[in-house]
């Protein structure tokens, strides 16, 4: 069984892999975030089965983006592409 990645939207992603921790640490990677960064659900723990072959299903997890890291990385990527961000009243 082969790892399952599900990007929700741009802060959000499920991934299913052997483990839970092998889950946090491939979703972590492809958000290119920290673990103090992220506010992570674990959905399923991998469970093995019969005889650790028959029903053997992954563990699954979901990784968040705080909120106030998705307001700095949208400042930063605002910055970096020289776009003002306003509100309107």
């Amino acid at each position: 069984m082969g790892n399952k990645i599900t990007i929700i939207n741009k802060n959000e992603i499920e991934v299913e892999a052997k483990t839970a921790q092998e889950a946090i640490k491939i979703a972590l990677s492809k958000l290119n975030v920290k673990k103090s960064e992220v506010k992570i659900s674990v959905l399923r723990e991998e469970n093995k089965g019969l005889f650790s072959m028959q029903g053997t299903k992954l563990a699954k997890v979901r990784v968040l983006l705080r909120p106030w890291d998705i307001v700095a990385v949208t400042i930063w990527w605002a910055s970096q592409n020289k776009f003002c961000v306003a509100r309107h009243s």
